[in-house]
């Protein structure tokens, strides 16, 4: 079964475990706020994405973790997620007629922006 929510969630813990080491030297300590500031960055940029977006995922994909997909969608603004329990990373070959059915209704109730 699939599930449509909106997504304004807040992300905690961004930054936590990025160097995956107990090393507190200097240059591991160097490492970990790279890496923060990387993840910073990309909340921004994916933060101010103003185009109506729709995040299709399946739950059991093995490739790219589900929690990206929460992540996206509670991180746009406005963003719906459509998700499905099963379906791997194949979701929208085995739901093409949910997926089709809902990128039609996105579609049409979306409201975007144009810039003059």
């Amino acid at each position: 079964m699939c599930e449509v929510s909106s997504g304004f969630a807040a992300i905690s813990n961004l930054t936590a475990g990025f160097t995956g080491s107990a090393d507190t030297s200097p240059s591991s300590a160097f490492r970990g706020n790279t890496a923060a500031r990387r993840a910073t960055q990309a909340v921004r940029r994916v933060a101010g994405i103003r185009t109506p977006t729709l995040v299709v995922h399946a739950e059991d994909d093995t490739l790219q973790p589900y929690q990206n997909a929460v992540f996206t969608s509670s991180t746009i603004p406005g963003a719906r997620l459509l998700s499905f329990e099963n379906g791997g990373h194949f979701a929208v070959a085995i739901e093409q007629s949910t997926i089709s059915r809902e990128v039609y209704k996105h579609i049409s109730n979306a409201e975007f922006e144009t810039e003059e």
